[in-house]
């Protein structure tokens, strides 16, 4: 079953972040920590049926937070107006199927 663990999990080794990257609390994140964590959350979205308030409990994160990233991915995904995402995106996926 997909959970959010496995998402992030799964993000951190993608975008070589240390472990516990995505849920940390701590300020000060780089642009890449928040686009792998803005990815994560997209892909909680869409592959579970957690809330936008349990994905921000899972990420230290407010609701609104999630919302924003889930529709920001969603139209970088839609329009394909950055392809590493997009690439991103499909690799996460299939790794998903496949555990």
């Amino acid at each position: 079953m997909i959970n959010p663990f496995t998402i992030m999990k799964i993000i951190e080794e993608n975008y070589h972040l240390p472990a516990g990257t995505m849920a940390a609390e701590e300020r000060g994140r780089t642009r890449i920590e928040a686009e792998a964590r803005a990815v994560a959350m997209y892909l909680v979205r869409e592959h579970t049926r957690y809330s936008f308030a349990e994905i921000g409990r899972h990420f230290n994160k407010h609701y609104s937070t999630v919302i924003f990233n889930c529709n920001k991915i969603e139209k970088i995904v839609q329009k394909g107006c950055n392809p590493y995402i997009s690439k991103l995106i499909l690799k996460v996926e299939r790794q998903l199927k496949e555990s």
